[in-house]
């Protein structure tokens, strides 16, 4: 459930593949969950 809550989604997660494009409108959001998505590996 932690992966899914770092992914901003309420259902559980089994994996997730975060891909960057510094030019996109998204970029942003990218980042965050990244950011979330790392803090789980501590």
């Amino acid at each position: 459930m932690a992966l899914g809550r770092a992914c901003g989604v309420s259902r559980a997660v089994i994996a997730a593949s975060i891909t960057t494009n510094e030019a996109s409108d998204l970029n942003a959001q990218i980042q965050t969950l990244k950011v979330n998505v790392e803090r789980l590996m501590i």
